[in-house]
């Protein structure tokens, strides 16, 4: 470990005779480190807002193991280690891990957290939960990282008890939109079949550090199975909403006429005329799980 960030941290708890976080601006100055652009790395700094995000998490479920997306230097982590029994902490900054491991010592040796050197949007998150032992998801998910995060939201959706998310505020009004509105997309469509989502608070950009131009927003994910439990390939199901949301300003009938007549589409209780904003999550699970009966009877 650097002695540099060793004689940081001493300082800092000697100051006010407690063990503490110092601020991650603050950190990073003193090491001569800088915000990663090309990581999307804006820090957390409001207290108040962590706080929030605490409480979310809280309320997914007592007592249960979390998985920190993003650690950072540690704002967050800090505070999850308070509420929960277990806290995996992932950081994929391999100059800001050295800091966590020192900022959380004690609680390292005292098994309740576990630092992980990793990229969360790509992390095995059933190398730490199971469906038998199901935790919760934390994080300040990077702009460009979001849509991976969501989707290794859904395809781990048996083994979580919840997710609480800080995204940009555009992401957020997405996500909670309804069918019929011009927000309502993809990522909504699919994530509504496994979660209810819940914007929690607005989040000003004067929370950041550095401050980004667009301010943000927490949401909470609540699992709620509609029917995707029963999908055999998450996969061949994403890619299917997806298809249909790139045409999204075609009808129905025109954008799936090689898959579903009109008159299928009718028998399935579905206008043909619809675009594809106007479907609900289930009628998109509905027109998928119907192609596919189609298509496995038309192999045999």
């Amino acid at each position: 470990m650097p002695k540099k960030i060793k004689n940081w941290v001493l300082k800092q708890e000697q100051a006010v005779n407690v063990k503490l976080v110092p601020s991650a601006k603050d950190t990073l100055a003193v090491l001569g480190l800088k915000p990663k652009k090309s990581f999307g790395q804006n820090f957390m700094v409001d207290e108040g807002v962590n706080l929030i995000l605490t409480e979310a998490a809280r309320s997914c479920g007592l007592l249960m193991p979390i998985v920190e997306i993003g650690a950072g230097t540690g704002s967050l982590t800090k505070h999850l280690v308070q509420i929960s029994p277990l806290v995996h902490a992932i950081e994929r900054d391999r100059d800001l891990v050295p800091i966590l491991r020192e900022s959380f010592k004690s609680q390292i040796e005292a098994k309740k957290l576990v630092i992980h050197e990793a990229d969360g949007a790509r992390f095995d998150l059933a190398q730490l939960l199971s469906a038998q032992e199901p935790g919760v998801l934390v994080g300040n998910l990077p702009y460009h990282l979001t849509s991976s995060i969501i989707i290794l939201t859904l395809k781990n959706r048996a083994l979580l008890r919840g997710a609480v998310f800080l995204v940009q505020k555009e992401v957020a009004t997405r996500l909670i939109a309804h069918p019929d509105s011009k927000d309502y997309g993809f990522l909504t469509a699919v994530l509504g079949l496994a979660f209810n989502i819940e914007l929690v608070a607005d989040v000003n950009k004067n929370a950041f550090w550095p401050v980004p131009k667009i301010d943000s927003a927490i949401i909470k994910l609540t699992p709620h199975d509609r029917g995707i439990s029963l999908v055999s390939n998450i996969e061949n199901l994403l890619s299917f909403v997806r298809s249909i949301f790139q045409k999204r300003r075609k009808k129905l009938s025109t954008i799936l006429s090689r898959q579903i007549s009109k008159a299928e589409l009718k028998d399935l209780e579905i206008d043909p005329d619809l675009r594809p904003e106007n479907l609900s999550p289930r009628q998109f699970l509905l027109l998928f799980n119907y192609t596919e009966e189609k298509c496995q009877k038309g192999q045999k």
